[in-house]
């Protein structure tokens, strides 16, 4: 009993639990992250279960400037690999000092399809859809990412950030969907604000009317 609940609280492992629920190239890429989940989950089961629940996310990324290009950036590297990359513009010559893909190669390609090589150059088994595309307050959410997304990400700075803060929060309040809100305008300087999770959280309704 005292072995079980060793077992129970983490505390002791087996040595192949990360073998036996993942590959090996997996196991490689994402054994320390695992033993991370193993601390907080105090399970092998629900570290197991959580980066699965990661890699199986569909996140659809709005903006993949200043901010939204480094959160891309830390999100493959945590295990997401499923993603839907929204951005209007092209790589400039001054996104040197702010976008996290910058190569002088690639200025004048597609943020969103510059965004999308990166991805698929790191994660071992990327699914995505690269939008070069606004968001706007007439655009239409649905046919801008489609329908099967599990997280939203909001980094859009054009026309501004709180209005398609809004208008991504009501749609997301429909579909219960969670929604980051971050940016990297002059008031909303690489910050990342609100998550709102419909149900749980305040929407930005709550908080324009608050």
């Amino acid at each position: 009993n005292f072995i079980q609940y060793l077992y129970g609280k983490g505390i002791l492992v087996r040595k192949d639990w990360m073998q036996n629920a993942f590959r090996p190239e997996q196991v490689r890429r994402y054994s320390r992250q695992l033993n991370f989940f193993l601390d907080i989950e105090e399970s092998e089961a629900a570290a197991t279960a959580l980066l699965k629940r990661i890699m199986d996310c569909r996140v659809a990324l709005i903006g993949v400037g200043a901010v939204g290009s480094w959160i891309l950036r830390e999100l493959v590297q945590i295990g997401f690999q499923r993603f839907i990359i929204v951005d209007p513009k092209e790589l400039r010559p001054a996104d040197r000092t702010r976008n996290a893909f910058f190569d002088h190669r690639l200025i004048g390609r597609s943020k969103a399809m510059v965004a999308e090589s990166f991805v698929h150059g790191q994660a071992l088994k990327p699914e995505t859809r690269a939008v070069q595309a606004p968001l706007d307050i007439d655009t239409d959410v649905d046919e801008l990412i489609g329908s099967n997304v599990d997280l939203i990400i909001n980094t859009a700075d054009e026309p501004y950030i709180g209005a398609t803060s809004i208008k991504l929060s009501r749609y997301c309040v429909t579909k219960s969907l969670p929604l980051l809100v971050a940016g990297g305008f002059d008031a909303h300087l690489a910050s990342l604000s609100e998550m709102i999770v419909p149900g749980q959280t305040p929407c930005s309704d709550c908080y324009a009317k608050h």
